[in-house]
C-alpha cells in the first residue's frame, strides 16, 4: 500500500513536467524506493548501504533480532540509526 502511494505521487509530479519523454522516464526511474527488511540485522545492513540516500525509516516495534522475535527490536533499530546518523 505504501509503495502504491509513493508511486502515484511520483507519477503526478512527473505528469506536471512538460518536457520530453526521455526526461519523464528518467524521473520515474529516480523515484524514491521502499526497501523491506525482515530482521534487525537486515535493516542495519540496508541502512549502512543506503544511509547517504535515506529519506526516512519506518519500523515495526517487534521483529526478529538475533534469530529470535524481539519485542523492542524497532526501538533498538531507531537508536542504532540515530547514533550513526544523528
Amino acid at each position: 500500500m505504501l509503495y502504491n502511494i509513493v508511486l502515484e505521487q511520483t507519477k503526478h509530479i512527473i505528469e506536471d513536467v512538460t518536457t520530453d519523454e526521455l526526461y519523464r522516464i528518467l524521473r520515474l526511474k529516480a523515484r524514491p524506493k521502499l526497501l523491506l527488511a525482515s530482521t534487525y540485522e537486515e535493516a542495519v545492513y540496508i541502512f549502512n548501504k543506503y544511509k547517504d540516500c535515506l529519506l526516512c525509516l519506518i519500523s515495526d516495534v517487534k521483529f526478529k533480532k538475533g534469530r529470535r522475535l524481539n519485542e523492542t527490536a524497532g526501538f533498538s533499530l531507531v537508536k542504532t540509526v540515530q547514533e550513526r546518523d544523528p
